[in-house]
């Protein structure tokens, strides 16, 4: 099997795991949005409308951010630029690593949560 022949394999088979994750993330997203829709009145807290307006700004800029990323950052000249440069892959690969580790939701924090949460009702 020739060289072009085994990167055609694999794009093939890259692209149908990120199909999968993504058509899971719609069907996430649509399932949440069904659930609010028909559980609204038992999720529903009053809340500060500062907060809410500054959640949707937030929102609307990361959306929208998403889309310039996506057109600025993986242009083919782009990516190619990037894995020509090993010591930059290597450094984001770190950075990623320590944003995942520092993110990482211990349980005591969720069981935190969850008793502020049962002590609130």
């Amino acid at each position: 099997m020739s060289n072009s022949q085994n990167v055609q394999d694999e794009l093939s088979r890259r692209y149908r795991k990120t199909s999968m994750v993504v058509v899971a993330f719609l069907v996430l997203d649509v399932g949440l949005v069904v659930l609010a829709f028909f559980a609204s009145n038992s999720i529903y807290r009053a809340g500060d409308r500062s907060i809410v307006g500054g959640l949707w700004i937030a929102i609307l800029v990361f959306g929208l951010g998403a889309f310039v990323i996506r057109r600025t950052r993986f242009a083919a000249m782009r990516l190619t630029d990037i894995a020509a440069d090993w010591t930059n892959m290597l450094r984001a690969g770190g950075v990623a690593a320590i944003v995942l580790i520092y993110c990482y939701p211990f349980r005591g924090a969720w069981q935190r949560v969850v008793t502020q949460l049962a002590d609130k009702q």
